[in-house]
């Protein structure tokens, strides 16, 4: 399902539009609930290219996409990386966390 969102939202919007970028993190934190963190780093590499380029570092948008990529690295046992990732998340202006 939210692979054919993709898809719409690509074909509709343009493949960097934020809409892509959110539908992208929701795939993504679905790749590393289902133990696939390494797929889920790739998509939400993505995620995290289009959010900063469309929305910006201080969007809330954004700072989900850092927390989502901690937790995929933290489910590779990536402890620094993750952490600095929660960090960001946690900075991010706008972030509930």
């Amino acid at each position: 399902m939210l692979l054919q969102a993709q898809e719409v939202y690509e074909k509709e919007k343009g493949s960097d539009a934020a809409e892509v970028g959110l539908v992208l993190n929701k795939l993504g934190v679905v790749y590393t609930n289902t133990h696939q963190p390494k797929r889920a780093l790739e998509v939400l590499a993505r995620a995290l290219r289009i959010c900063e380029s469309t929305l910006g570092v201080d969007h809330l948008q954004t700072g989900e996409v850092y927390y989502s990529l901690g937790c995929a690295h933290l489910s590779l046992r990536d402890l620094p990386v993750s952490l600095k990732l929660f960090s960001l998340a946690s900075t991010n202006q706008s972030s509930p966390f």
